[in-house]
């Protein structure tokens, strides 16, 4: 999925970019709005690879979603297609911090 959005190895359009991460969480945004566990697993999974953390109010929908869709999230069929998936790190800034 690194390469998903790179074209003819041109970096720019690589999985590093403002554009992936837009993507990344429309996918999520649209298995949340379709309930489409696969669909947002993709989507964590590629904004795992950006580095990027999640915004805050996405963090929060898919946090709902989970809890809400757990049986579907979490089922091996889904595990199973969108692969392994450690996305602590995508949670665990997201939370605001005073300064």
């Amino acid at each position: 999925m690194k390469n998903a959005l790179a074209v003819d190895g041109d970096d720019e359009f690589g999985s590093s970019g403002p554009l992936s991460t837009f993507y990344a969480q429309d996918l999520i945004r649209f298995g949340i709005r379709h309930n489409f566990p696969d669909a947002v697993r993709a989507g964590e999974k590629l904004m795992l690879e950006t580095g990027e953390k999640l915004p805050r109010e996405v963090a929060m929908s898919v946090k709902n979603y989970m809890l809400k869709h757990s049986d579907a999230y979490y089922s091996r069929e889904a595990m199973e297609r969108s692969g392994p998936l450690d996305s602590a790190a995508l949670y665990r800034s997201t939370r605001k911090t005073g300064v």
